[in-house]
């Protein structure tokens, strides 16, 4: 979690088989006969089993061909989840313990990862009335991409930490919220923590005149 104040920032598909047949002379027809082949084949469709499939749904945080803002903003949502999560086990125990250790580690990467560990850490002293009951997430708002390549993803964003604390601190208007992501390392996903295939390698407010490529760990 970046801390608000030095954040400042199935279907279904049946296929049923039809039935018509039974000849005109059907009391005339012989074994043989017309009527008694359309009888047979009516039989035989009638006793067919009905088949379904079941849609599996797509991967909502598979890496599109197009990675546009609407994406950014779903995966930040299910990373600020985990971040949500790992707060909320601090403020409870107040103590941070192995499972939100490992909760941070695999949604945060490099430089990143060391500065959340510190902001989860100060949690333990926080006045817990300062905190929304229960703490929710961190929201993202994506305002647009400097950088969206399956390597690197660079945004400007604005968070929003209303649901987390009573009195979020206000934007800073001298400076940009940029979020960084890069590919989680394989074993992130083997955990199954992480739901996404990214890691914040960055996440706080740069100077307005800075170009977000700059800070950035990714091109």
């Amino acid at each position: 979690m970046v801390r608000p104040a030095a954040f400042a920032l199935c279907v279904m598909a049946a296929a049923g088989a039809a039935c018509s047949g039974g000849g005109a002379d059907g009391g005339n027809a012989s074994a043989g006969g017309p009527s008694s082949s359309a009888s047979a084949a009516t039989t035989s469709a009638a006793r067919a089993p009905t088949t379904s499939t079941t849609a599996v749904a797509a991967d909502p945080y598979a890496i599109p061909e197009v990675i546009d803002a609407a994406y950014v903003n779903r995966v930040l949502a299910a990373l600020y989840k985990v971040d949500g999560d790992a707060v909320r086990e601090v403020l409870a125990s107040r103590t941070v313990g192995a499972a939100a250790i490992t909760k941070q580690s695999q949604i945060f990467s490099g430089d990143q990862l060391a500065i959340e560990l510190r902001n989860l850490a100060l949690v333990t002293t926080d006045d817990p009335s300062q905190y929304q009951s229960p703490p929710g997430d961190r929201r993202a708002i994506v305002d647009a991409l400097v950088l969206a390549t399956p390597t690197c993803i660079v945004a400007l964003a604005r968070s929003d930490f209303s649901d987390v604390i009573m009195a979020p601190a206000p934007d800073d208007p001298s400076g940009v919220e940029v979020v960084v992501m890069a590919p989680a390392p394989p074993a992130v996903r083997i955990i199954g923590i992480n739901p996404t295939p990214w890691s914040i390698t960055l996440a706080r407010v740069i100077p307005r005149d800075v170009s977000p490529l700059e800070v950035a760990p990714c091109r």
